[in-house]
């Protein structure tokens, strides 16, 4: 009896001991497209708690003071919902923009980051009217660069339309990585045309993930569209033993 006893105590502790509540997101990143300067833009991140323990989250903090996170200040409970909410304040921000907001909490995954993204419109001229507006096509929409070193610049041609009613304008890429740079055969693309878009991929660190390159355009109100460039970071295609043999001499 003593020994079940002291069994059951044991299991108790061990089941106590490894208690922890885990959080499942619908979605972790979030585009808000493009949006007029001075817009406050907001994203509710909705989760459920799917561990066996409640989740107490002690901060959310935003990459940028333009970013007010809200959480839930009481426990979460297992099986139960909750919401993250983020407000992007773009005023005095035109362009890009990429911020990340990172939760702390007693979860099974104690830090957690959010992603927001997008593209902030200043000018008066970039309104485009929604009758007369452009629509882009990427007719090719990924490419596969194989094995590619860090640090190096390789570079593809992507083929795109306008297949709207308006004049189309490219106005910038964005990343992640911010390792993709661009150039367009065309600055301007009519109705019915196509062009060249040619992306320079210099990858600064290992990786063997697909990188998404959000294209920014004058469409008006959205969401980006993105290419996908694949292939394998590595440090150094050729072993190091080989370049040291090749330099032997070499003065």
């Amino acid at each position: 009896m003593k020994h079940l006893f002291a069994t059951i105590i044991s299991v108790c502790i061990a089941s106590w001991c490894f208690a922890q509540g885990d959080f499942k997101f619908e979605a972790t990143e979030h585009d808000f497209g493009q949006i007029l300067e001075g817009e406050l833009a907001k994203h509710t991140f909705k989760f459920e708690n799917i561990g066996n323990a409640p989740i107490v989250i002690s901060a959310v903090r935003a990459s940028c003071g333009c970013t007010t996170p809200d959480w839930p200040k009481e426990p979460v409970m297992p099986g139960e919902t909750a919401n993250i909410q983020v407000v992007f304040n773009s005023k005095h921000r035109p362009g890009n923009f990429y911020k990340s907001i990172t939760i702390t909490s007693n979860a099974k995954s104690p830090s957690m980051v959010l992603k927001i993204r997008g593209f902030v419109i200043r000018e008066e001229t970039d309104k485009v009217d929604p009758e007369k507006s452009p629509e882009l096509n990427l007719v090719d929409k990924e490419y596969n660069f194989g094995k590619v070193e860090v640090g190096e610049r390789v570079t593809h041609k992507f083929t795109y339309e306008n297949t709207g009613k308006g004049d189309l304008k490219i106005k910038s890429l964005y990343s992640d990585c911010r390792c993709v740079a661009y150039r367009n055969s065309k600055l301007i693309l009519k109705p019915g045309e196509k062009a060249e878009l040619e992306v320079i991929y210099n990858p600064k660190k290992v990786n063997d993930r697909p990188e998404k390159v959000y294209v920014i355009t004058n469409i008006p109100k959205k969401s980006s569209d993105y290419l996908l460039l694949k292939g394998q970071v590595v440090k150094s295609i050729v072993p190091k033993s080989v370049v040291q043999e090749n330099m032997v001499g070499f003065n």
